[in-house]
């Protein structure tokens, strides 16, 4: 694991996720070469689309958007129901349950 943790921070330093994604699962990285740390995650970049997209809505929603519902009652506009699943909305189910 040490390995694989120096690994990523010189093969991945230049990468915008590295502080949350950490080269993806070490078992994945590690399996396909028969137990040889030859790279990080094959699925790495899927999990950077991923994470690009879920940076974007989640910036969109914070800082492009119409006010939180309720703010009304501040002389605020409600937002409009947005194209895509909010992930604020996501984060509020979560939270509420």
């Amino acid at each position: 694991m040490t390995a694989f943790s120096e690994y990523v921070d010189k093969a991945c330093s230049d990468c915008l996720h590295i502080k949350y994604c950490r080269g993806g699962c070490p078992y994945n990285a590690i399996a396909p070469s028969g137990g040889e740390l030859e790279g990080v995650d094959p699925h790495c970049s899927a999990y950077k689309r991923i994470f690009d997209e879920l940076n974007e809505r989640l910036n969109n929603e914070m800082f492009n958007d119409e006010p939180m519902p309720g703010m009304e009652n501040f002389g605020m506009q409600s937002p409009r129901k947005p194209a895509k699943p909010g992930v604020m909305a996501l984060m509020r189910a979560i939270v509420e349950k």
